[in-house]
């Protein structure tokens, strides 16, 4: 996608996702949620890249700590390396292909979140202005 490799890790873990937020509800076709986990996947990885263009970056700390607080590898409250093994050899991926789809993911929904921040401020900024130019 735009130069970067999608594994099939990353698109189930993806779908997966999605049809979590769909189960409460009549589900979701097979072919909507292909549609949806594209699309999704295509949003994350042009945030990622452009976040990665104007200089947003994470550490290998700040990576490792994304990991070890994701609850999905943890038993009796403690991290299990075990699992967090187990579930990326079902997903066919490396540790690092992990670590760099956390990178990725993380700078995307920095990046994301950054924009956001920034809009607020300017609508804010731009409804100020009309109510000067309004004499208000």
């Amino acid at each position: 996608m735009n130069g970067e490799d999608v594994y099939a890790g990353e698109y189930s873990l993806e779908a997966n996702r999605i049809a979590s937020n769909f189960d409460e509800l009549d589900g979701i076709s097979e072919e909507d949620l292909d549609s949806f986990t594209r699309s999704s996947l295509i949003f994350k990885k042009l945030f990622s890249q452009k976040a990665d263009e104007i200089g947003f970056g994470i550490s290998e700390d700040k990576i490792n700590d994304l990991i070890r607080q994701d609850r999905n590898f943890y038993s009796n409250d403690k991290f299990d390396v075990n699992i967090f093994r187990g579930l990326l050899s079902r997903l066919g991926m490396t540790t690092d292909d992990f670590r760099k789809l956390t990178e990725s993911n993380y700078n995307a929904s920095e990046l994301i979140n950054f924009l956001r921040s920034t809009s607020v401020s300017y609508t804010h900024l731009r409804a100020h202005e009309t109510r000067e130019d309004l004499g208000c």
